[in-house]
């Protein structure tokens, strides 16, 4: 009937703060899920689906994405300019590291299409960000803004097209940014 079912209960979180955040289908078909305020990745798989921790003890944990080898991106939102966010990793083998830290409220993440940049939003002071990276597919380089401005006070989730230009989800706005270098 076209109507959205319930697709897994996710794990139970003691207090507030298990909202879901950003989500991503991995190379094993499992769906990754953010669990924003319980510092969390959660891993939903099978049939029927089981929910596991894939991943505690981060600081707000806002979006993700997987790169071509299989390693999880995601960013850690923090709790604003007194404890910044970071974008970190997860490799394939599940080691974790810090990529690019100091990006206060660390939000949206996204691959350029021929994988020569990570893009971030950062949604205070907001901000778009890129960091270059290298041919191992690992960061050569800080994270610098290239664009901000009180249109993007609330940048938040993004998509990159295959011509490069970057959409920015305004949270709260109704409204979606686009962003190319060449405009």
């Amino acid at each position: 009937d076209g109507t959205p079912a319930a697709y897994a209960n996710l794990l139970p979180v003691d207090g507030a703060g298990g909202d879901v955040a950003g989500m991503a289908r991995g190379p094993d078909g499992a769906l990754y899920v953010c669990r924003y305020g319980a510092g969390r990745i959660e891993r939903i798989h099978g049939d029927p689906p089981e929910v596991t921790i894939f991943a505690e003890g981060l600081d707000h944990p806002n979006s993700m994405a997987f790169d071509p080898d299989g390693a999880l991106w995601y960013t850690a939102s923090g709790a604003g300019a007194e404890s910044p966010g970071h974008v970190g990793r997860f490799s394939p083998g599940g080691e974790a590291e810090i990529l690019l830290d100091d990006i206060v409220y660390a939000n949206g993440l996204a691959f350029a299409p021929d994988r020569s940049r990570v893009w971030i939003t950062s949604t205070d002071p907001g901000s778009l960000l890129t960091a270059p990276l290298g041919a191992n597919g690992l960061p050569s380089g800080p994270a610098v803004v290239v664009a901000d401005g009180p249109d993007l006070a609330v940048a938040d989730g993004l998509a990159v097209a295959p011509d490069g230009t970057v959409f920015i989800a305004g949270f709260g706005t109704g409204k979606v940014y686009a962003w190319h270098e060449d405009a």
